[in-house]
């Protein structure tokens, strides 16, 4: 073969080669920017953890079916520089996002954790809920050391939705939740339960009961203004929501259920303080957190002649001025 021809043919391979490289990286570009969901807008939680490496993070993401390729994923992060900018936390990725949009959120971690509490919850609803949140991510969170720092703060853990740092101590939460209540309980509150003749620890008792046996703000001060005018009568409050809390304390829910339904006959006559029905007066403590509005209901009730309520099976709260039609009511609104 002569040199001419020798030359032809390199000049033919270089182009080729050429020619390949091109294709190649173009097809890695559409890869790198194709999105996996395209139209599938599901967002996925996604954690990454302190020391996790480019590869490891690269292969969760191809797991989780947020990438098509952890190998690609690699490779751009190493040419972009990326390798250091990557950060632990978590996140929320949705699956119509391209490799590239991916590795740009995943330089922005947090680990934050937003808790949400609704009202009305007791302190080991709080907890088992805090165990699902943290899971094994914070192992440093520990739900007990949370039970044993709430002692004696039943009702004064505020229900609220709270951003706190993923590493937050169990007291340092119980402490949060403490100090909102008195931000959120203001001053004028708390002098304004005088008037009902109510110390600050039996508005708290009260409005726990309250948040309980309603479900809307617009029964909470007629029901308080019913529960107000029993206990200034002597009356007993035969309110079902202490008899769930001391069936559940004692572990004898029948449903799993920390608020147990169908209440039997022997179950309204448990032997406990927390018993309203047995018992005349507030029980000896509140048997949940309350919300603000329950409080506010409690400090400003509604004056109505009724004297009896109860929530139906249709979910509407059925009020009563006799016994007599509380007698009706039970007949035709309870199963």
């Amino acid at each position: 073969m002569g040199t001419k021809q020798k030359s032809f043919l390199l000049i033919i391979a270089l182009i080729l080669l050429v020619l390949l490289g091109a294709f190649y990286y173009s097809f890695s570009i559409n890869r790198i920017n194709y999105s996996l969901g395209k139209a599938d807008q599901t967002v996925v939680d996604f954690v990454v953890k302190p020391g996790e490496k480019v590869y490891e993070i690269a292969q969760h993401l191809k797991e989780a079916k947020l990438i098509n390729s952890a190998t690609l994923f690699k490779i751009y992060v190493k040419i972009k520089g990326l390798s250091g900018q990557l950060q632990a936390g978590n996140y929320k990725i949705a699956r119509n996002l391209s490799l590239v949009e991916v590795a740009n959120l995943l330089q922005h971690g947090t680990f934050d954790v937003r808790l949400t509490f609704p009202e009305g919850w007791r302190r080991e609803e709080m907890a088992q809920y805090l165990s699902q949140v943290f899971n094994s991510q914070n192992p440093n969170f520990s739900v007990q050391a949370f039970l044993e720092e709430s002692v004696g703060l039943e009702g004064y853990l505020f229900p609220d939705t709270y951003v706190v740092p993923f590493d937050m101590r169990a007291a340092d939460l119980v402490k949060l939740m403490r100090s909102n209540f008195d931000k959120r309980i203001d001053s004028q509150l708390k002098s304004d339960v005088g008037k009902q003749g109510l110390t600050l620890e039996e508005a708290v008792i009260l409005s726990s009961i309250v948040e309980r046996e309603s479900n809307n703000d617009k029964d909470r001060p007629v029901i308080a203004g019913i529960l107000l005018k029993r206990l200034k009568s002597s009356w007993p409050l035969e309110a079902d929501a202490t008899v769930q809390y001391a069936l559940s304390s004692r572990g004898l829910s029948k449903d799993g259920n920390w608020w147990p339904k169908n209440l039997t006959e022997d179950d309204l006559d448990i032997e406990s303080p927390f018993n309203t029905r047995k018992y005349p007066g507030l029980p000896p403590g509140p048997i949940s957190n309350p919300g603000l509005q329950s409080f506010r209901a409690v400090v400003y009730p509604l004056e109505t002649p009724y004297w009896f309520y109860l929530t139906g099976s249709d979910g509407v709260t059925h009020y009563a001025k006799t016994l007599e039609e509380h007698g009706d009511n039970i007949s035709r609104y309870l199963p």
